[in-house]
């Protein structure tokens, strides 16, 4: 098994997956093809991110965003296998967000714009640290969840 997937939370317009790949010797996946737009926020390890005309680094206290319609690939280092917390939208609401976020439009609805890597900060890194532990704890209601995942993609999107 090359990855444990486990769906934390779902509701109507995003997932939220915790995800831990197990790969351990240096490997390049296949190519894989992006449904839906994702914030996938790197709790530890460290992996490269390719798409037509980028290749990133991440790593832990980075945050990659990467919309729908696009494939990728990610090559792994020996022993940095990656954790990762991944916000996935549905394609109906990325439709949403792409015409309420006026100011990412330059990202949003750019076709040549297939993912940004950001640098995370404090406040990005309280709020999906305290999604993250009412999620481990089964102690929140979806509502309040769902407030929760809100104001993270906002100021996500307003970086």
């Amino acid at each position: 098994m090359l990855a444990d997937v486990h769906i934390l939370h779902k509701s109507d317009f995003y997932t939220v997956t915790d995800f831990k790949c197990h790969c351990d010797i240096c490997s390049v996946s296949d190519v894989e093809y992006n449904n839906s737009l994702c914030l996938s926020f790197i709790r530890k390890g460290f992996f490269e991110y390719q798409t037509f005309r980028r290749k990133d680094e991440v790593h832990a206290g980075r945050i990659l965003i990467s919309k729908p319609g696009y494939e990728h690939v990610a090559a792994h280092i020996d022993g940095q296998p990656d954790i990762t917390t991944v916000f996935e939208f549905t394609t109906d609401f990325f439709k949403e967000i792409k015409e309420q976020y006026n100011q990412a439009a330059w990202f949003l609805k750019n076709n040549d714009i297939h993912s940004l890597l950001l640098q995370s900060n404090p406040e990005l890194d309280y709020l999906h640290n305290s999604i993250w532990k009412k999620l481990e704890k089964r102690n929140a209601a979806g509502l309040q969840i769902d407030e929760m995942v809100m104001d993270l993609l906002e100021r996500v999107i307003n970086i």
